[in-house]
């Protein structure tokens, strides 16, 4: 990226839609929050029209990477996404998601979760009736870095440049541009039409030429993000194991069948490690060797200590979830279809 536009200017004059239309008519239906903290928190919809600095933080939001953002080099390196058209060469399958702090992170199955491209984020106007601070903002004011003030829109901004940048990078040929429109990653105007090649490239060029390197969010710094390293990053800065970055299991069946088959398969191994050493203490050679039986008798315990340990675990682990969910389960749910 280059270094010539200031941030507080839009970042792009492009505009890849022909129709001009109000800033609410390209905003989702309705958009999820989440209320409360812990084992108070709680899910609700809302409408984006009615508080549209809400919906931008909510929309806009890093979430959990916002905590972690000094250890993602561990979870991927400082160098732009790779093209769409060589993500599906490697096997990768993509999953279309809302969340942003899941958008290029992929996991261990070959699912890539991508955040489709929101249409307001294409609208120039937006960006200047929306997406920039007041003069009076703290953030704008020399020495100044607070973006805690409610009206406060850096962060979001910061988001919604790495967000677009990361676009270009995913679809930077025409290749790319075809797996785009196939994997309905680019959004529709108000009447249907497409974004055309022409457009996107003109605006990937322009966004490429004005936007700032330090005016993006430092998680768009990095391109894909290993979701098993996000887990185990995140358990470790929570201090606890109880808690990963994105559960891959949505039910107690599916979480006891997958964490049973890895017992399974362990047990199974030290089946055959234990037949091997009573093989081995049945020799001359290896019963009178005192090494020999410290390992064997060492592995025997850990072979009956093991399993009962792990399964101890994994119900530790189900019922500190248990707990989590049971507030809402109890909830009655009187405030559900409202948005405070």
């Amino acid at each position: 990226m280059a270094n010539l536009s200031p941030s507080e200017c839009r970042p792009f004059i492009t505009n890849v839609f022909s129709d001009e239309v109000a800033s609410s008519d390209i905003l989702p239906a309705l958009y999820h929050y989440s209320e409360g903290n812990g084992a108070h928190k709680r899910r609700r919809v809302g409408d984006p029209t009615s508080d549209i600095p809400h919906f931008l933080r909510t929309e806009l939001s890093v979430g959990d990477l916002d905590n972690i953002l000094k250890h993602l080099w561990f979870a991927g390196l400082r160098r732009p996404p790779t093209q769409l058209h060589h993500q599906i060469a490697m096997g990768r399958q993509i999953a279309l998601v809302d969340r942003l702090d899941l958008h290029l992170v992929w996991a261990d199955n070959g699912t890539l979760y991508i955040k489709a491209l929101p249409r307001f984020i294409l609208d120039p106007s937006f960006w200047k009736d929306h997406l920039e601070c007041a003069p009076s903002c703290e953030c704008q004011l020399p020495g100044r870095k607070s973006t805690a003030m409610a009206t406060c829109m850096k962060e979001p901004r910061q988001a919604a440049l790495g967000l677009l940048y990361s676009y270009t990078c995913l679809v930077s040929s025409e290749t790319d541009y075809f797996v785009a429109i196939e994997k309905h990653l680019l959004p529709l105007g108000t009447d249907g039409s497409i974004v055309t090649w022409k457009r996107w490239k003109a605006l990937a060029r322009e966004l490429h030429k004005n936007v700032r390197w330090h005016d993006v969010h430092a998680r768009f710094h990095r391109g894909e993000l290993r979701l098993s390293r996000l887990n185990a990053i995140n358990r470790i800065t929570n201090i606890s194991i109880f808690r990963p970055y994105l559960r891959s299991w949505h039910t107690y069946s599916t979480y006891f069948r997958d964490n049973l088959t890895w017992v399974a398969t362990a047990t199974i191994f030290a089946a055959f490690v234990l037949t091997a050493m009573q093989v081995g203490l049945a020799t001359e050679r290896l019963g009178n060797n005192a090494g020999f039986q410290k390992a064997s008798y060492g592995f025997t315990v850990f072979s009956l200590i093991g399993p009962i340990c792990f399964m101890l675990l994994m119900a530790l682990v189900a019922l500190f979830n248990l707990f989590v969910d049971l507030p809402g389960l109890l909830s009655d749910g009187d405030k559900a279809l409202t948005d405070t």
